[in-house]
This record gives C-alpha cells, structure tokens and sequence, in this order.
C-alpha cells in the first residue's frame, strides 16, 4: 500500500506466490518451471479449478457476507460433485485421482 518494493523471497514466503524462479543465466528456465506449473493445474481437478476462478472473479464486486455466503454455496456444489468422491478414494486408497 505504500508502494515499496517485495522482493521475490519475500512473495513466496508470504505466500503471495507459488514459487520464485531464477531467471540467470537461461531465461527458458522460467518458461519450464511455468509449463510444469500449468501442467500440474491441467492435471487437477477441473470442476473445483474452474469453480475457484469464477469465485475469485464473482467476489470482486461483493462485500464480505456476500462473499461468505457464495463461497459456501460453491462449496456445496463441488462436494456434489464426482471429483469430491474420487478425491476421497483416491486418499483412502492411497492413489492419484481419476478426475472426470
């Protein structure tokens, strides 16, 4: 808010990124390290992905009740959801889960 600078360190270990990449001296490191990245969320379950991301853009507008209260109905529609079943077996069975 005041304007200074975070370090890249600092973002991960606040949590404000998923992972800092070193960029020196090959550049083509940071595009491998992002297909991994994409490739691990393409890997994951779709439905909740995509129920995260319409959230994340719905609760923009709304205040914190709002939010609250959508994010808790989302939550009831994930968990009607095949995925949230296979989630649990696949834990229980000690494997990858098949999403749908």
């Amino acid at each position: 808010m005041l304007g200074g600078r975070v370090t890249a360190e600092r973002c991960a270990q606040i949590g404000l990124v998923n992972r800092v990449v070193d960029d020196e001296p090959d550049r083509e490191n940071v595009d491998r390290e992002a297909f991994k990245l994409a490739a691990e969320l393409a890997a994951g379950p779709h439905f909740s992905l995509r129920m995260t991301k319409r959230m994340l853009q719905q609760e923009l507008d709304m205040d914190l009740d709002a939010a609250i209260e959508a994010e808790a109905q989302a939550q009831a529609i994930c968990m009607q959801h095949p995925d949230f079943r296979e989630a649990d077996q696949a834990r229980v069975g000690k494997r990858k889960p098949l999403w749908k």
